[in-house]
């Protein structure tokens, strides 16, 4: 016979699942359908405009970062060791507005900065230019500083670790799917190679690079949600020192010919390169710090009881 607490609680799990199998998993499989639309979309006879691909993956990037927010969230609450970490959806949405507007204020600064420097500024025929107008990579690093206003408040700073969890994975729902759009769109190519992949003799650096940021996102949605080592509020660290090397991998395989100006340090690497290592470096510290404390905290414990 269970008494209240326990009867609750089971009415809580089977509900969770319930959402899981008729409000998550469906919107989870259309999402899947539009990324195979988008990675495909250069096989099409006819294909639709290309300048609305872009904006369209912002918006679904956008959609990802509530889904997986209240996912996230409403999963922790099904974990007695980790409800603390849950929140109201009102206030979960509170912070979404905050977080998405922030982010790509920052991306459209940092896109505005790499044409200003020449980086992203490509000469076309008639004296054309074509310039850079966001770089949403540019809110990955910013990301722990673009939250931190919020999370000074009452409300959010009891529960920032996991605020700052959420984010991580919020930033890179839209770096993955814009770059399914640069793939669809054929913007910012790879180099040029004798196989033909989906209807062009280019390397699919931007296809490779959103599958390896899906499955980023993957692994830290599992380390937030099960891993029973995981340190709260460490999965944005882990993010960069996980997405930071990939960037800086891929980046040999983009095309870099055509360009103003692409390369930093005397032509040694190109600027994303450049700041994969500061995002790496910052993630490295950033996590040292976080075990440092957890460790402190585990062993103080013992002696508070």
């Amino acid at each position: 016979m269970l008494n209240k607490r326990e009867f609750l609680e089971q009415q809580f799990r089977e509900k969770h699942k319930k959402a899981i199998r008729f409000v998550y998993l469906p919107i989870g499989i259309l999402v899947a359908l539009y990324a195979a639309f988008l990675v495909y979309y250069p096989l099409l006879e006819k294909p639709l405009a290309p300048g609305a691909l872009t904006p369209s993956t912002y918006v679904v990037g956008v959609i990802m970062i509530v889904h997986t927010g209240l996912f996230q969230n409403y999963t922790k609450r099904t974990y007695p060791e980790k409800r603390h970490m849950a929140d109201t959806f009102w206030y979960l949405l509170a912070y979404a507005i905050y977080e998405v507007s922030i982010l790509f204020i920052c991306g459209m600064l940092l896109g505005k900065f790499e044409t200003a420097q020449g980086y992203y500024v490509q000469a076309m025929p008639l004296g054309v230019t074509t310039v850079r107008t966001i770089s949403i990579y540019g809110a990955l690093l910013a990301g722990p500083f673009v939250a931190l206003p919020a999370l000074l408040l009452p409300h959010y700073r009891d529960r920032k670790k996991a605020y700052m969890d959420l984010t991580v994975v919020a930033v890179l729902w839209v770096l993955a799917f814009g770059k399914l759009g640069c793939h669809a769109a054929g913007c910012c190519a790879g180099i040029h190679m004798d196989p033909v992949w989906f209807g062009r003799g280019l390397f699919p650096v931007q296809l490779l690079e959103a599958i390896c940021m899906f499955l980023t996102i993957g692994f830290l949605m599992w380390y937030q949600l099960k891993a029973k080592w995981a340190i709260p509020g460490s999965a944005y660290a882990l993010g960069l020192l996980l997405y930071c090397p990939v960037r800086f991998f891929w980046e040999f395989f983009r095309e870099q010919e055509g360009f103003i100006k692409m390369f930093v340090l005397n032509g040694s690497m190109t600027f994303w390169q450049f700041l994969s290592i500061i995002g790496f470096v910052m993630g490295a510290v950033w996590m040292t710090f976080l075990v440092v404390q957890d460790k402190k905290e585990k062993a103080a414990a013992p002696k508070a009881a």
